[in-house]
Order: structure tokens, then sequence, then C-alpha cells
């Protein structure tokens, strides 16, 4: 046979006999690395001795890393690990790694820099490949923060103009494509967007590994700020302010620290008028309050160049680049409302607001003055405005709270129309008195009310005292009240109405004054009312 061929069996039976055994086989540019774990297993090498195996047979572990948002392959290294041994493999430049293993369970743990470390576990129980798309890590520098992929931007499932109004995803997806991270390297960049750009807020946005990554920040006073990459390789860089762009700048951290001066281009500016009006006439007006109507473009804050309000509504001008715009009209007497408008060219647009409004129509039968507040404010009958949430209307006759209600007004119901009207069911009841020491009176009268009441005061006849606050106590065959009040001259006005039925009544007083003036048989007249009508929401 020929030594040539004996030669090749020899290295042939070799290389059988060393799998079986479980030894390494060395790969270009990988060295694995096994550690033990609490003293367990053999003593190991980086040459690639095995540890104490955990079955019988070994196998193949291969796999491929590579970049979640494009695909391309990734380097750095591979941790695997069980309870009794860790090995460290570097992949190699195309992604690639290979080891052989004893059967068994093991975790899998992927690194490399600028990606997010992965994690993951396999049972080892025949050859296998392992292949893992690991994912660009969500912040390459202090306030540099991922936005989405490439892809993602490309496929408009991430919208760009969510944070420059004017950029389009198509502008921004052809990038520097595959940026090579290859370690971590502190680098401070300044960017110089030009003195004429000073003190103003910018966003840079850098695309690195296809990842799309997003800086905030603040010119100084000569157009610039700075800037930290945490790792190494090339940067494709552009930046933006709401009136002006540049061009992307590529940059590679092996140039150090350094400057990138942009080339900022003014973007034509178009006039934009926002018209507000409410939906509901109020004396003759629809204008709206002018303070409250917010506007966004991307994280830009949009500034009105003026405002103006006529009997059609309220104005809001803007000079500001194409581009989509948020707006916010938040107000207590108005419905919140947002809304988008798509700018194009110069042009004007009109948006209508819901008002909170409350309709009060009071028709008075007593003969007595009467009037109403709500929500503390004096008002005759007619709309007026509200506000979200609880208004509280008050009615009165004579100066005497007659009778309140909570009116709650929602976005979803935000007008109230109330119609009422009130009759005068006074009536006089008959008393004695008694003195005690001291001075202080003793009163009882009894008569009968004739029908269902709202008992806002009573008057005591020809009787009058030093003034003093006190208390009465009204009672019915279903039992005693003592209700809150002062007492002024002769006159005892509740502090809250309170609801009497028709039946037979005994009014109570217990008042620690003197007697200014007696001039004859005492009476007790109670101004009571009757309160018809009701309340509904309306869609005026």
């Amino acid at each position: 046979m020929n030594h040539k061929v004996l030669l090749a069996m020899g290295i042939s039976a070799i290389l059988i006999i060393m799998v079986f055994a479980g030894a390494n086989i060395a790969y270009p540019e990988y060295h694995p690395v096994d550690r033990l774990i609490n003293g367990q297993g053999n003593n190991t090498t980086s040459h690639g001795t095995h540890p104490l195996p955990f079955s019988n047979r070994n196998y193949t572990l291969s796999g491929n890393i590579s970049n979640l948002y494009n695909g391309l392959p990734v380097n750095g290294t591979v941790i695997i690990k069980n309870s009794t041994m860790s090995r460290e493999l570097n992949y190699s430049k195309n992604g690639t790694f290979c080891t052989i293993l004893p059967g068994g369970s093991y975790s899998i743990t992927y690194s490399s820099p600028g990606f997010s470390n992965y994690t993951t576990s396999i049972d080892l129980n025949k050859n296998t490949t392992e292949n893992q798309a690991i994912t660009p890590v969500a912040s390459i520098g202090p306030g540099l923060s991922d936005i989405g992929s490439m892809a993602a931007i490309a496929s408009n499932s991430v919208n760009i103009s969510n944070t420059v109004p004017y950029l389009s995803n198509k502008s921004i997806s052809s990038g520097a494509g595959n940026n090579d991270i290859n370690s971590i390297h502190d680098v401070n960049i300044t960017l110089n967007l030009g003195k004429d750009l000073a003190n103003k807020q910018f966003v840079a946005l850098i695309d690195q590994n296809s990842a799309v990554y997003q800086y905030s920040g603040f010119t100084n006073s000569s157009g610039e700020d700075n800037i930290t990459l945490d790792y190494s390789g090339n940067y494709t860089i552009s930046a933006y302010t709401l009136y002006y762009n540049s061009s992307a700048i590529s940059y590679n951290t092996a140039n150090g620290t350094g400057t990138i001066n942009f080339h900022m281009v003014k973007r034509q500016i178009y006039a934009e008028t926002v018209e507000l009006s409410s939906d509901y006439r109020l004396n003759g007006s629809v204008a709206v309050d002018n303070s409250t109507l917010n506007a966004y473009g991307g994280i830009f804050t949009l500034y009105n160049t003026n405002i103006t309000s006529n009997s059609s509504g309220t104005y809001y001008n803007y000079s500001i680049p194409s581009g989509m715009y948020r707006f916010f009209y938040t107000n207590p007497n108005f419905v919140s409302k947002s809304f988008t408008l798509n700018v194009t060219h110069s042009g004007y647009s009109r948006e209508t607001v819901k008002a909170y409004i409350i309709s009060v129509n009071i028709t008075d039968n007593t003969g007595f003055p009467y009037s109403y507040t709500l929500s503390g404010t004096s008002y005759s009958n007619g709309a007026h405005r509200a506000h979200a949430g609880n208004n509280f209307l008050n009615i009165m006759v004579s100066g005497k709270t007659l009778d309140t209600k909570d009116i709650y007004l929602t976005p979803g119901t935000p007008y109230y129309g109330i119609n009422l009207t009130i009759n005068n069911n006074n009536f006089t009841l008959s008393g004695t008195e008694n003195y005690s020491s001291g001075k202080t009176l003793y009163l009882n009268y009894t008569g009968s009310s004739t029908s269902n009441s709202l008992v806002a005061g009573m008057e005591l006849k020809n009787i009058k005292f030093n003034g003093s606050t006190s208390y009465a106590t009204i009672v019915q065959s279903s039992g005693s009240k003592t209700v809150a009040g002062s007492m002024a001259n002769s006159e005892f006005n509740l502090s809250n109405p309170l609801a009497i039925s028709s039946r037979s009544i005994t009014v109570e007083f217990d008042i620690n004054n003197t007697v200014a003036d007696e001039t004859g048989g005492m009476q007790l007249y109670v101004l009571a009312y009757t309160v018809n009508g009701n309340g509904n929401y309306s869609s005026e």
C-alpha cells in the first residue's frame, strides 16, 4: 500500500480518536477558554482540554451571529456554561463559531460591542447549529436613544416625522449600512450648527449598525453642542432644527475627539392660520380663550406669530415649513381637543371646539326678588359658560338660599338646560314664649303646612332681638331635625333649605340673647316655597 495513503489513513484515525475523546479542534480566529465552576470537573486550559464529561458522547455546537436590523454578521464572544463549566469563544469575523461539548443542558450568552447581550438555553443531544440575530443597544451614548431600525423606518412602521415634522422616512433610510462597531471607545464629539443657530433646540439623527439613534439638545452661544459616542466605528450623522436641516456626514471614531461642521440649509416657510371657534354662540360671540392652544412639530414646540379674535372666532398665525403638526387645545370652559395639520403650502384651517354650557330659565311667582349664582358668579336667565366637572347652582329668594343643585358636566355631556318655576307656600304659626335666667328665650310654635315645601327662612312677628346666632328644631310626625342658621333682628335664615311635608309642624327656637322690643303676641312667618321643573342634558 502506498505510504501516502497509509499516512492519510493514520491522520484520519487520529482525528476520529480525538473527536470521540472530546478534544477541541482549532478554528481560525477563535480560541475557546474553559473555566471550572465550584471546583468541579478536570483541570482545563486555553488549549481546549475538556472538563468532566456530562454524558458519554460529545457533540458539535456551531452557530452564526447576525445583526437583527440588517442581517449582516457580527463579531464578538459567546459564553457557554452549565453548573460545572463555563466556556468562552470568539466569533470569527463572519459571525460564526464552533465547538465540541459533552451532551447536556447549557445556557448560551452572545456578547458584542454595540449590541445588547442575548442569552438562550439548549439541550445538546445531537450536533446542533444555533443561529441568533442580536439587537443593537438601546443607547450609544448619554442622551442617544434608539428610535428604530433602518428596516422599520424604510417600511414606514416607524415615523421619523414624529421627531422632525418635515423629515421623510425615505431621506433617512439610506444611511451608512454596516457601520462595524468593534469595541467600546468613548469619544467626545462637537456638533457645530453655526453661529446663526446659536441657542436653538436641535435634533441629531445618528445611523449606527442600521439602528437610528436620536439626540435632542440645545446649541450654545456659538451654535455648538457636545455628545459622547460610547463605541468605536463609523457613524452617519445629520442635524435638524425646526427650520433648518443638514446633509448626512460620515464620522469615524478613529479620528478621535473632533468637531463635525454641519452645513445647515433653511427650508421654505409657509404661512398657516388656524381658526378656533365655539360650537355654541354665547353673547353673540364664538371667540374662544386664546391662551391654551399648544402646537408641536415632532419634538419642537411651535410658537404662533400673533393671535387675533372677533365675533367669529380666534385666529392663530404660524410661519412654519411643510410637515405634519400636532395641536392640543385645553381650557376648563371648553372640551379638550387635539388635531393634526399636514402643512404643504400657505393655508387656512378651521376647528370647532365644544363649550361647556349651562342654560338656566327660572319663572318666579313669589312676588319676592330672586337671584341665582353659578359656581359663585351671579347671573340672570340665559345660557352661561360653565366648566368641566361639578358646577354649583344656588337659587335665592329675598336673599335666602332656596334651592341648590350640583350639575356635573363631562366631555360627553357638555350642555345642561334647566327650567324651574318657584311658587309661594308661606304660612304663619302661632307660638308661646318662655324666659329663663340670663334672658335666654325659648319659643315654641305649632301649626301645619298645606303642601310639600322648601323652607328658606322664618320671620318672628312683633319681637326683635339684639342679634345673635342660634338654632331651631323643626318637628314633624316623622321626627325632628335641628337646622343651622343665623338670627338677625327678628329673621332666622336657614344655612341650607329644608324640605317639609304637608302635615302638622312644630318649630322650636333656643335664642341665647336679650329681647330688644316686644309689641304684642308673637307669630312665626315661615318662608316656604315649591320649586317645580327639571334639568336635562341636550345637544344644543
